[in-house]
């Protein structure tokens, strides 16, 4: 079974998920634990070839026409939500 390349798929989602936070409004509610994971699974649902889902525990499961991997996500989905709900905080303070 070829494995998902770890560095190269944090590399595209970095990338991805900066660019949808940068959508996001200082309106917009706080980033919640659901929002961040629903933002991870719908960055990972366009690459081709490629299923993703997120369980409770907070393991990506990735599924590849040569099988099945599984990832920890809950630092990346935790980091989400401590970097944008701080930099909101911020922004909302500055006059």
């Amino acid at each position: 079974m070829r494995a998902v390349n770890e560095q190269k798929l944090q590399l595209l989602l970095f990338h991805e998920l900066r660019r949808r936070l940068a959508a996001l409004t200082l309106e917009d509610e706080r980033l919640t634990e659901k929002m961040a994971v629903e933002l991870l699974a719908d960055t990972l649902h366009q690459i081709p070839e490629l299923q993703a889902s997120v369980d409770g525990k907070m393991q990506l499961h990735i599924r590849t026409p040569s099988g099945i991997q599984t990832i920890p996500v809950q630092n990346i989905i935790d980091g989400l939500c401590l970097v944008w709900n701080e930099f909101r905080e911020r922004q909302n303070t500055t006059p």
